[in-house]
């Protein structure tokens, strides 16, 4: 009895605030860790300095702003966030200060994560663990420097301020932030409206609640949308984008004519939709009571992994898309312990599996066409359980 009782003592004390308090700070050092051992590879980010210098040089025509990997493709938060990043770090030069900045930005993501965990979901401290053992994450952020992780910051800020503080128009305000930055973040959207319906109450409410959301929209937009709106528009939400097939994660094992054609564009689509009208219906999102925060948090992250799993290519930063949530979709499931850890294990292994770039032979580098269908067969799987789920 008495070797049961000392664990019962110290799950509690680590399914406490201290616990979690000790779980970001070990995310902290982890990440120092990876920044003085890791690989630094950062193409992206010296992508988007190319595009800070043309802006400064006085170009606002999104049409011609480009990198060394290609255009600009993101939203104008994206812009002023690198901007400022730009300038505080010598134009992208001082790689440490970089790196450093990213550090903050992945622990104050793990302090908003784990805030919601610690929260909504019994014994977050074991739930969690899978989060100190990735490696993928972990260079997206504080070696890879993507704007992926900026988004994702603002998304979860927005998760804790409406779900867990019920503070909704601060919430979709930072939620409008992500999606100003990157507009993966819409993946979110038909989860984030449920739950701000359910707590709203009406509808005319809720379009009070989001009034300063589109505000800043605009405002994001600035001197690109009054001189140049069409290429704006089209470049920053470029909703027709063609993406790579050797960079794909989730859908590399299809032949390129399938990958590439209209005909699997279009059933990605209507599945996803179909998905999220059946779930919206069958499982009564918006008749949900504001006071069941769990719930209105399943909303949320449910949506997002639906539009994963029917995502066309999922690339390298991506992952960092949907990691957080994981942990909470297995427990929502209703998974036994060790098939949430395997399926985990799995998932991050999948992610793992990358060949280095090679100009000349783009299919045979990056991701991997086995892990690739092994991955898009767990993420089917875990669909299928939460679409069961009783």
């Amino acid at each position: 009895m008495g070797w049961r009782s000392g664990l019962e003592s110290a799950l509690a004390l680590l399914n406490s605030e201290s616990g979690r308090c000790l779980f970001v700070l070990v995310e902290l050092l982890l990440n120092v860790m990876f920044i003085h051992h890791g690989p630094f590879h950062a193409i992206d980010w010296k992508a988007y300095m190319d595009q800070i210098e043309m802006i400064e040089a006085g170009e606002h025509d999104y049409m011609k702003i480009k990198g060394r990997t290609g255009p600009l493709v993101y939203p104008g938060g994206h812009v002023w966030l690198h901007w400022l990043l730009y300038w505080l770090t010598g134009g992208g030069k001082a790689i440490l200060l970089c790196q450093a900045l990213f550090l903050v930005v992945q622990v104050l993501t793990s302090t908003f994560v784990t805030s919601l965990y610690w929260r909504y979901v019994p014994q977050p401290f074991v739930t969690c663990c899978m989060f100190l053992f990735t490696v993928r994450c972990r260079n997206v952020y504080v070696n890879g420097l993507f704007n992926d992780c900026w988004a994702m910051l603002f998304v979860y800020m927005a998760m804790w301020l409406a779900v867990r503080h019920s503070r909704w128009t601060l919430g979709l305000l930072a939620y409008s932030t992500a999606v100003s930055i990157k507009m993966s973040a819409l993946l979110f959207a038909p989860g984030m409206a449920a739950a701000a319906f359910c707590a709203a109450g009406s509808f005319s409410k809720l379009v009070r609640w989001s009034v300063p959301a589109a505000v800043l929209q605009i405002f994001a937009g600035g001197v690109f949308l009054i001189k140049h709106p069409l290429s704006y528009v089209h470049r920053s939400f470029e909703l027709d984008r063609q993406f790579f097939h050797f960079l794909s994660h989730n859908f590399k094992w299809l032949p390129k004519d399938i990958f590439f054609s209209r005909a699997f564009q279009i059933s990605l689509l209507t599945f996803h939709v179909a998905l999220l009208v059946f779930l919206c219906a069958h499982r009564r999102w918006l008749s949900t009571r504001p006071s069941d925060k769990q719930a209105l948090l399943a909303i949320i992250f449910v949506s997002n992994f639906v539009g994963i799993c029917f995502c066309r290519s999922l690339h390298y930063s991506f992952y960092s898309w949907y990691f957080h949530t994981l942990p909470f979709l297995v427990s929502y499931a209703g998974w036994p312990w060790l098939m949430r850890y395997a399926y985990l294990i799995i998932v991050e292994l999948c992610w793992n599996v990358w060949t280095p770039y090679r100009g000349d032979n783009q299919d045979g580098t990056c991701a991997s066409a086995k892990a690739s269908l092994v991955l898009t067969c767990c993420h089917a799987v875990l669909l299928i359980s939460i679409l069961l789920r009783r």
